[in-house]
């Protein structure tokens, strides 16, 4: 095994491997990887066989403060990038080379998020397993909502309600690039409810939107008037069509603005033209804090009645001493 840190000479293969992967998403390109390339220290490798062939890449970030990789620290998820011809005992032989190869750089701890199994193109569980048999330890489970388009729960009585609501209100549904007019509407409720903003700057997302044209897709619902009441923006890969930002305002709340949103996205899939492939799963995100123990119970009840149900996001965490 033969293992090479990423350098940009290598920026092309990268993206060619993510591109053809069993498991990879845009996330894990290098125009995405590196918007954040200013404060996140890049620690990938790619995992070559003795006779040259890419048998995984391991997207990482060093935290040099806690001695700690992590893949992705700066990610919603990360871990091996899989080939399709890579197999489960060469994946195995991957881990046998990276737990020594970071050990020998100092790091005293490497953490891995999984990608969750609803973006796998082909089963891609192998990594799950090589943390096992590493003795990996779980050290965060986060609880997300996803619902497939062709097998859900109904829609439960009280969302049907709102939905009803809101299109007697003349509200339109539609997508925009007012990427400017929704990261306020989003800043501000993430202000005044956690104290905290958004991930990514409105510089950074209008970038990756260029970057990634037909993957980032925000929609919102307006009122009659003109006035933004709800938004979303989208993150659309192969197999699921991510809710990264949603917000709605107090007006927008009132009139049941999202659920007319939700529906629309969920019934009319306006954004399956632009995909490769129409996506099978539709992902709300998380609803929990504190490393997924604290869940927000307000806020799943709401997921679940477009019917939504669990999915994981987990942080393994192996020790390198």
């Amino acid at each position: 095994m033969n293992l090479v840190p990423y350098s940009a000479d290598l920026r092309d293969l990268w993206d060619d491997i993510v591109h053809f992967s069993r498991n990879g998403t845009f996330l894990l390109h290098r125009d995405y990887m590196d918007y954040h390339r200013d404060r996140i220290e890049d620690a990938s490798v790619l995992c070559f066989s003795y006779k040259g062939r890419v048998l995984g890449l391991f997207p990482a970030a060093a935290v040099r403060a806690e001695q700690r990789i992590v893949s992705h620290s700066g990610l919603t998820y990360g871990g091996l990038i899989l080939p399709e011809k890579t197999t489960t005992t060469e994946v195995l032989e991957i881990y046998d080379a990276l737990l020594p190869y970071y050990r020998k750089q100092g790091f005293t701890r490497l953490s891995v998020k999984p990608i969750p199994y609803i973006y796998h193109r082909i089963p891609s569980d192998d990594e799950l397993y090589a943390l096992f048999r590493n003795g990996a330890v779980l050290g965060f489970r986060a609880v997300s909502s996803c619902l497939r388009f062709d097998e859900r729960p109904p829609i439960s009585t009280l969302r049907k309600r709102k939905f009803k609501k809101a299109q007697s209100s003349q509200i339109q549904i539609f997508e925009s690039n007012d990427f400017e007019g929704f990261w306020f509407l989003l800043s501000t409720i993430l202000e005044d409810r956690h104290h905290v903003g958004p991930v990514h700057t409105l510089r950074e997302i209008r970038e990756l939107k260029a970057h990634f044209p037909h993957r980032i897709k925000l929609y919102l619902a307006q009122s009659f008037d003109g006035k933004l009441l709800a938004g979303t923006l989208l993150y659309l890969s192969n197999k699921v069509a991510h809710a990264q930002y949603i917000a709605t305002s107090e007006e927008g709340r009132k009139m049941g603005a999202l659920d007319l949103l939700f529906v629309h996205l969920i019934e009319e899939r306006p954004f399956t033209t632009d995909c490769h492939e129409p996506p099978t799963y539709f992902d709300f995100g998380i609803s929990t804090e504190q490393g997924g123990q604290w869940l927000n119970e307000g806020l799943i009840f709401q997921k679940e009645g477009f019917g939504a149900r669990a999915i994981v996001y987990d942080q393994y965490t192996l020790s390198l001493v």
